[in-house]
């Protein structure tokens, strides 16, 4: 049995050897294969995704080399239009990049282009193709370029304004972004609201020119002050026909006209006085504005605790305001007496004024007649007197 059992040792051991010779042949090629394959050149971007802003000028795309660096490889890239267009946006490029060996890198530039047109974020693309030199691209074979647009357009510098009614004018700013060196021209407008052309305001309209690299420009619209009480008043401005550029988005904007007419009034809306001091002289007001033509007023008294012809004599009648007379005063005759008591009051009104003047917030007043024998006191809240 042992001499059999050597026997069929040796009778398989040569095609085991065979076998295993044949199969470490196989594996070796194969190594060789592979190792020829990892050492070839692999070609790529190093990333895929690049962000510029408009106005940077350009964009520097990286592409990489790795594995085999000992070789002269090349490759091919071009633009590709997505959303930005070449020409309008960027610059198409094309061409074939070189590696030298030992080189590892090389760039890419693609010229970014200002233009004026407000259009968000576009984006093109840059391709890889054609690797020579026995090099091969890796997966980064496309990159794709975000421009992030930095274009305002052309507006307002504000989208409210507001200004006095006695200010005489109000200057406006119309702004330009940054959206290239080069002549733009818009239009501009006023257009009525609660305001009106010619009453309220002088109505507008011209064009604005901007030289290269001018980013503001100004104009005046003059507002009028009439002598009528009134609401605040407002208008609207608008740009329009934008050449070279485009409308940003404050191309109308608001202008408020404050009033600065308190109308015909009196001084105060509340008075004090003695009651031995036998009369109280009141001043009846008239605002200054623009428009200071004469006019007429009526006033007149009216019982609260007070009673007319035992505490003041009733007071009726009409205020004449020549041209330009800003002031007239009337009296009001108080009744004394001995009798201790509290503080009475009565009210003074003001009416139908002339012409185009109107009744301001004073228009009714409040008069305190105080007890002068001192017997009563006197409410903390008195009113002034005159």
């Amino acid at each position: 049995m042992k001499t059999k059992q050597a026997f069929m040792d040796k009778k398989h051991w040569m095609p085991v050897s065979k076998l295993g010779l044949k199969f470490r042949w196989l594996l070796w090629i194969f190594a060789a294969t592979a190792i020829q394959l990892q050492a070839a050149s692999t070609i790529g971007f190093t990333t895929t995704i690049y962000a510029v802003a408009e106005d940077a000028g350009a964009v520097t795309l990286t592409v990489q080399r790795y594995d085999d660096t000992n070789s002269v490889v090349s490759v091919d890239y071009a633009s590709t239009n997505g959303t930005a267009v070449a020409g309008l946006k960027y610059t198409a490029v094309s061409g074939t990049l070189t590696f030298a060996a030992g080189e590892t890198k090389r760039s890419i530039v693609v010229p970014i282009l200002n233009e004026s047109f407000v259009e968000g974020t576009k984006t093109f693309q840059v391709t890889l193709s054609n690797p020579t030199g026995e090099a091969v691209l890796d997966a980064r074979t496309n990159a794709t370029v975000s421009i992030t647009d930095n274009d305002t357009g052309i507006q307002f510098e504000f989208g409210s304004y507001s200004v006095a009614e006695d200010a005489g004018s109000v200057l406006i700013g119309v702004l330009r972004g940054n959206d290239g060196n080069f002549p733009v021209t818009v239009e501009y407008a006023t257009i009525d609201g609660t305001a009106t052309a010619g009453q309220d305001y002088t109505a507008t309209a011209g064009k604005l020119e901007f030289a290269a690299g001018e980013k503001i420009k100004l104009f005046t619209i003059p507002i009028l002050n009439d002598g009528l009480k009134e609401a605040n008043e407002t208008f609207r401005l608008y740009l329009t026909n934008a050449t070279g550029t485009v409308l940003g988005t404050r191309k109308a904007a608001i202008l408020t006209i404050v009033d600065n007419d308190p109308g015909v009034q009196f001084e105060f809306n509340e008075y004090g006085v003695q009651e031995n001091e036998g009369a109280l002289t009141v001043r009846v007001m008239r605002g200054n504005d623009g428009v200071l033509d004469a006019f007429m007023v009526d006033y007149a008294t009216s019982d609260q605790q007070s009673t007319a012809g035992q505490d003041y004599t009733e007071t009726k009648g009409t205020l004449e305001f020549g041209a330009g007379e800003m002031v007239k005063t009337l009296r009001i005759p108080i009744i004394g007496d001995e009798v201790p008591e509290p503080d009475r009051t009565f009210r003074i009104a003001l009416s139908n004024p002339t012409g185009s003047v109107t009744l301001g917030p004073n228009e009714t007043a409040k008069v305190r007649i105080w007890d002068s024998t001192g017997m009563t006191p006197h409410p903390i809240d008195a009113g002034r007197e005159s």
